[in-house]
């Protein structure tokens, strides 16, 4: 009867607690693997147009966009996961409420996307400009927002062992 949603900046290791909660038994959703999140203007729904290869994306480009998943797609999970338990959404978006935030410190976040083989986001320059700029703001975000903090930067059975915890399950 829980949604849970499980977030951190780029690299953290979201999807990867992802495939570990459903190795485990749990419901959990990755919002890229399940394309529900998508690149919007700030502040509105329109999408824009012509998505340039990666390569191209700087600071600026990133600066009047956003990453998040329609009103409607979380209507949709919150009616998911009433038929569940709980249910974990992995990912990054703007308008989920905030509830487990997985941190790292900088030399790890360029160090797991630089060694990234399931996702290429992060990999372009200009992508990990981007990833890097946000980066602290964002944590302090979550944490100012009430979101339960966790250090990423521990094995993964360790991390989702601390979300479980978090939520009370184990």
């Amino acid at each position: 009867m829980s949604l849970i949603y499980i977030t951190g900046v780029e690299g953290a290791g979201k999807s990867t607690v992802c495939d570990e909660l459903l190795d485990a038994g749990y419901s959990a959703i990755d919002l890229d693997t399940a394309e529900l999140a998508q690149r919007y203007f700030k502040g509105s729904w329109q999408r824009p147009a012509n998505l340039p290869p990666a390569t191209s994306n700087t600071l600026a480009w990133y600066a009047d966009r956003e990453w998040k998943v329609k009103p409607l797609d979380v209507q949709h999970l919150r009616a998911q996961a009433v038929g569940e338990a709980i249910l974990f959404v992995c990912g990054i978006t703007d308008n989920f409420d905030q509830i487990i935030c997985l941190t790292l410190d900088q030399p790890t976040v360029r160090e797991r996307l630089a060694g990234r083989t399931d996702n290429n986001f992060g990999k372009t320059p200009g992508e990990r400009e981007y990833i890097l700029e946000k980066h602290q703001a964002y944590e302090a975000k979550n944490k100012e927002a009430g979101s339960i903090m966790l250090d990423a930067a521990q094995p993964v059975i360790q991390v989702v062992n601390r979300i479980l915890v978090s939520v009370a399950l184990l």
